[in-house]
């Protein structure tokens, strides 16, 4: 099934341009779309970064309006992501398997080591990375120690 990630950007150029780039190594860009929706940055050097799919917004709208402009263009099932995300291998696939897990899913949030509630291994809290681990290092080991479970959240 063809997703559309949704990306608000207000600013921020080294967490977007690591963001775009994780992105773009880790999904098939073939079979998913990647949406950019610039709301207006002031940093000049998020303009010439955004160079796959962009909306521009003329005026600065706010978080919410950003992400609602976005999905009006989208016609799929949407990903959004913050800006300042790092996905890591098989990313996608793993939250369609959440998502299409049964019909009645509605939203689907990753575990993250800073996703408040979805939060590891601390709950509630940013988890920094132990030092002399990689983003994608973490990774392996939050999903090895996983039980795979899709458990209802507020």
């Amino acid at each position: 099934m063809d997703i559309d990630i949704i990306i608000p950007i207000y600013n921020a150029f080294d967490f977007v341009k690591k963001c775009i780039e994780t992105v773009i190594e880790h999904t098939d860009l073939t079979q998913h779309t990647l949406l950019l929706v610039n709301d207006k940055s002031t940093d000049e050097r998020i303009l010439p970064l955004l160079n796959i799919i962009l909306i521009d917004n003329k005026d600065n709208q706010g978080f919410v309006r950003t992400v609602n402009i976005g999905m009006q263009y989208s016609h799929h099932d949407v990903v959004l992501l913050n800006s300042d995300t790092e996905v890591t291998r098989n990313w996608l696939s793993k939250i369609q398997n959440c998502a299409y897990s049964k019909p009645a899913v509605a939203t689907v949030t990753p575990l993250s080591n800073n996703a408040t509630l979805a939060s590891v291994p601390v709950f509630l809290a940013e988890n920094t990375i132990p030092p002399g681990l990689s983003v994608e290092e973490y990774a392996d080991i939050v999903e090895k120690c996983s039980m795979n479970l899709f458990p209802d959240i507020p």
